[in-house]
C-alpha cells in the first residue's frame, strides 16, 4: 500500500492542475506520516528512498536503498586531510537525487566519540552549555572543535545526577564531508553513526551530528494554511479515536460518584453486620461455657446435697474450674470421701491443715476440688 500513489486516482477528475494537486497530496500525506513510527511507516510508504552515504577513512560510498533493494551508486575519494574531494573527483558530474530521497551520512564509529556522562541535578535547562564547558574533560577535544548530540538516559536520585549519552564528532571531519558532498550537489538531512540510519532503536535513530544551520528550515508562511489543515485533520483523528475512551472514562467517573454516595450507607450496614456477628459469637460463647462448666447455683446445690447436716460452710470460692470450701465440721476427715462421691467434683483435698475451734471443738477446714466439666476434665 502506498498513500502517495493514490493521488492520481483521487484527483484525476478534478478541475485543478494534476501536478499541483499531486504535489499537495504528496506534501500532505508526508506530513501525516511523519507522526507514524518509522518501523510502521516503512511498511506502507515504499516511495521514500534512502540515499545512504557511508564514510570510510579515504572515501565515501553511496548506495540507494528502497525497501529491500540495494543499488550501489559510486565511491567518492576524499583528500588526505578529509577537507575536500580528491582532485580526481572534482570534475565529476553531480550526483542525481530525487525528491523522495532521504539523504543520510553515516560516520564510522572510529570517527566519533561516545561517552556516558553524569551531570548534577539543576542543569536540565542548560545541558548543552554545561557539556560545552566540560567537553575537554569528557573528550580529548574542545567545544569549538566538535559537533555534539546528547540524550538523557535517566536520573539517579540517590547520587542526584542526570545520566547522559554523549556523541561527538570533529567539526573538521564533518565539514569536510559536507563540503565534498555539496560540490556534487548533495545536501544531507542527517549525519549519524554507522548502523543508525535504519535502526529500530529510537535512541540510536535520533542521533544527528549535522550542524544546526545546515538542517531543514521550518515551513514558510505560505505553508501555514495547509499545515493548519493537516493539524486540524490530525486533531479530528485523535478525537475520533479518543472519544470512545473518553466516554468510557466518563461512565467510570459516574459510577465512582454513585459508589461514593452509597459508601456511608454501606459502611453503616457493614458496621451493624459486624456488631450482630459479634453479639451472636458472644452469645454462643456463653452458651458453650454454660454447657461445659456448671453454674454456681448448680455447684452450691451439689455441695448442699453431699455435705452432712453437722457441717456448715462459711465461704465458697470459685476460680475457673477450682472451688475452695471454708467451714467447720464435727468430722472434717469424712468430708473428703463424701465430696468425691459427687459427679460434679473431683481431685478433692485439704488445701490447708485442719484446725480445732476451741470454742465449739469443731474442725476448721479448707477443702479444694476441681469442677468436672462436660468434656470430662477441667480447663
Amino acid at each position: 500500500m502506498n498513500l502517495q500513489s493514490l493521488a492520481p486516482r483521487l484527483f484525476a477528475s478534478s478541475g485543478h492542475g494534476p501536478n499541483a494537486l499531486q504535489r499537495f497530496w504528496k506534501w500532505w500525506s508526508g506530513e501525516i506520516l511523519d507522526f507514524v513510527p518509522a518501523s510502521i511507516r516503512a511498511a506502507f510508504d515504499h516511495d521514500e528512498q534512502l540515499l545512504l552515504i557511508s564514510v570510510h577513512e579515504r572515501d565515501m560510498t553511496l548506495e540507494r536503498r528502497h525497501g529491500a533493494d540495494r543499488q550501489p551508486l559510486e565511491t567518492i575519494a576524499l583528500a588526505d586531510d578529509d577537507d575536500a574531494l580528491a582532485d580526481k573527483s572534482k570534475a565529476e558530474s553531480p550526483i542525481t537525487t530525487t525528491e523522495s530521497d532521504r539523504i543520510v551520512v553515516e560516520l564510522s564509529r572510529a570517527q566519533a566519540v561516545q561517552r556516558q556522562v553524569a551531570l548534577p541535578f539543576g542543569t536540565e535547562d542548560r545541558i548543552e552549555d554545561v557539556l560545552g564547558y566540560e567537553m575537554d574533560r569528557f573528550t580529548p577535544y574542545a567545544r569549538n572543535d566538535v559537533y555534539i548530540h546528547y540524550r538523557v538516559t535517566g536520573r539517579d536520585n540517590e547520587r542526584r545526577v542526570i545520566n547522559i549519552h554523549l556523541v561527538v564528532a570533529l567539526r573538521k571531519t564533518v565539514d569536510g564531508i559536507l563540503a565534498a558532498l555539496k560540490k556534487r550537489g548533495v545536501n544531507p538531512s542527517r549525519v549519524t553513526l554507522r548502523g543508525c540510519a535504519e535502526s529500530t532503536d529510537p535512541a540510536m535513530a535520533a542521533i544527528n551530528l549535522l550542524p544546526r544551520n545546515s538542517r531543514a528550515k521550518p515551513a514558510s508562511r505560505r505553508n501555514l494554511v495547509p499545515t493548519a489543515l493537516t493539524a486540524l485533520a490530525a486533531i479530528l483523528a485523535v478525537v475520533a479515536i479518543g472519544y470512545p475512551f473518553a466516554n468510557q472514562l466518563a461512565q467510570l467517573n459516574r459510577l465512582d460518584d454513585e459508589i461514593a454516595a452509597l459508601s456511608p450507607a454501606a459502611i453503616a450496614a457493614g458496621k451493624t453486620r459486624d456488631e450482630i456477628a459479634n453479639a451472636v459469637r458472644l452469645a454462643g460463647f456463653f452458651s458453650d461455657k454454660r454447657a461445659v462448666v456448671p453454674t454456681q447455683i448448680s455447684l452450691l446445690n451439689e455441695l448442699t446435697r453431699v455435705i452432712p447436716d453437722d457441717t456448715w460452710l462459711s465461704r465458697v470460692q470459685v476460680q475457673g474450674t477450682t472451688v475452695r470450701v471454708h467451714g467447720e465440721s464435727e468430722g472434717a476427715s469424712s468430708l473428703i470421701g463424701l465430696i468425691e462421691d459427687s459427679d460434679m467434683l473431683r481431685d478433692v483435698r485439704f488445701s490447708s491443715p485442719v484446725t480445732k475451734n476451741p470454742r465449739t471443738s469443731n474442725d476448721r477446714f479448707v477443702i479444694e476440688a476441681q469442677i468436672e466439666t462436660a468434656g470430662g476434665s477441667s480447663e
